[in-house]
Formats: structure tokens, sequence, C-alpha cells
């Protein structure tokens, strides 16, 4: 099972590291949160600091005497909160300050990127390579379908919003479709799929993507909003 096999590949070290880092993140964002109170909306501050911390907290289960019983799953119940919150703040960065928000758009790609995890889920706990394979080209599906979400029709309405709200927004969707498309290639060859990296290469790449999107992605939200200056909402 997952536990077992990431917790004995020695890969220990990174996940304690992952797991301080969340922490770590977590806390930073609060307390920009609060220093730029002025210029930053809390509610992009608090959907960062929940991904960070929700995210440091499962991967806690990763550790020696921390097991339980969903240790397992960890994975998908991780990237199935905090992935459709991240891609929630991308969507309100687009209709920041705008007299509407479509939240039709927001919820359905985050909507789209939940479907995407659970077809994960899916892919990995099935019985039969037929299955493996089915279940994960219909995570690719919808994970260009989320792809789509964010470079077509949202950008579409930040560009309408404002010049610099496009600008920052584009910025932030190239971000996560650069990023996102190293998860389904780890997963193919890492444990899930053909099992070419192993234990410890899944583990170590997936840490390392998590930290670098997830982390990188918030601090980079906040910090564009903070260029955008003025009064919050």
């Amino acid at each position: 099972m997952l536990y077992e096999l990431i917790a004995g590949s020695g890969a220990e070290p990174f996940i304690q590291f992952y797991v301080a880092a969340s922490l770590l993140s977590a806390f930073i964002f609060l307390y920009i949160g609060k220093r730029f109170s002025e210029r930053i909306p809390r509610k992009f501050v608090y959907l960062h600091f929940f991904v960070a911390a929700w995210s440091g907290l499962m991967y806690m289960s990763f550790l020696p005497n921390f097991r339980t019983i969903v240790s397992d799953y960890v994975w998908y119940i991780d990237w199935g909160i905090s992935t459709p919150l991240m891609v929630t703040a991308l969507g309100l960065t687009a209709f920041y300050r705008s007299d509407k928000v479509e939240w039709d758009l927001i919820g359905g790609l985050a909507g789209t990127q939940a479907m995407m995890i659970v077809s994960g889920l899916l892919a990995h706990t099935a019985e039969s390579n037929i299955a493996t394979m089915a279940f994960f080209g219909v995570g690719l599906a919808f994970l260009i379908r989320v792809f789509y979400l964010i470079y077509s029709p949202i950008m579409t309405a930040a560009r309408e919003n404002s010049r610099e709200i496009y600008s920052k927004y584009k910025i932030l969707g190239l971000y996560i479709i650069l990023t996102w498309m190293a998860y389904p290639t780890i997963w193919f060859l890492g444990d899930p799929g053909l099992r070419i990296l192993g234990g410890f290469g899944t583990a170590v790449a997936y840490i390392t993507m998590h930290t670098v999107c997830k982390y990188g992605f918030g601090f980079l939200n906040l910090y564009l909003l903070h260029q955008l200056g003025g009064e919050v909402e």
C-alpha cells in the first residue's frame, strides 16, 4: 500500500522537510496578510494559508508513528482539497475588483479539478491495468479541461476586467499550467503507474513539485496582488 511504500522508501527526511515547509509557509501567509492587510484581501491569504496547513497536516501521516486509517490515500485527500482551493484563488484573481464575479466559471474550474483528483484515486486503486489506464485517461481529460478553463474563458474575463488584472492573471495561469503538467508524468512513471521511479523517486518528485507549485503559487499570488496597490475590496 501507499504508506508502506513511501514510509519505507528512505524519503522520510524529505517528508519532514515538506511538513516543516508547509507549516512555515502557512504562518508566513498569515503574517503577510496582517502586514499588508490594506493591500491584500484576506480571502486570498486564508485560501493559501489553508492550502499550506492542510497539505502539511496530511503529509504528517507519512511519518513514523503518525500513520492513520487514511494514510494510504493521503495524496488524494491532500490534492482533492488543496488544488481546488488553488484554482479558486486563481479564478478570484481574474475577477479582482470586478463588479461581477462569475462563480459558475470558478465553480466549474474547482469542480473539474476535484474530479481529476478523484479519477487519479480510482486509477490508483483499480484492480486491473485496463481500469487503471482508463481512469488515468479520464483524469487527463479533466486536466485538459482545467487548462482550457484557465487559459480561455477565465483569462478572457481577466482581460475584460482590466489590463493590469489580466497581466497578473496571465502570469499565475501560466504558472499553474506549466507546473501542473509535471503531475501526470510523475504519476504515470511513479508507483501509481509504471513504477519506474519507485517509492523514493515518486515521493521526492511529488514533494519537490508540491513545494514549487503550492507555495510558489501562493507567494506569487499575494505578491502580484500587493503590486496592484490601492485599497482592498
